[in-house]
């Protein structure tokens, strides 16, 4: 049964995609958390700081917010 998502990149692999994103983006650490609403949990971090980015779709993510979300629809 195929699940439809919300993945700007359906065809590649988790793997894939996440070393697609370290490749563009030198000095990232990559990390798992709750979905974003692209459907992706891999967050980028940049060593020494900086602004949480998804992984899927680049956008700037919003840990707290996410995590609230998931507690409420638990």
């Amino acid at each position: 049964m195929n699940t439809p998502t919300l993945c700007p990149y359906p065809d590649l692999s988790c793997d894939a995609c996440v070393q697609v994103f370290l490749d563009s983006h030198p000095g990232v650490e990559v990390w798992v958390h709750t979905l974003h609403g692209c459907d992706c949990r891999f967050v980028g971090t940049p060593v020494g700081g900086g602004e949480d980015t998804c992984v899927g779709c680049g956008e700037r993510r919003d840990l707290w917010d996410e995590f609230r979300r998931l507690v409420r629809a638990s």
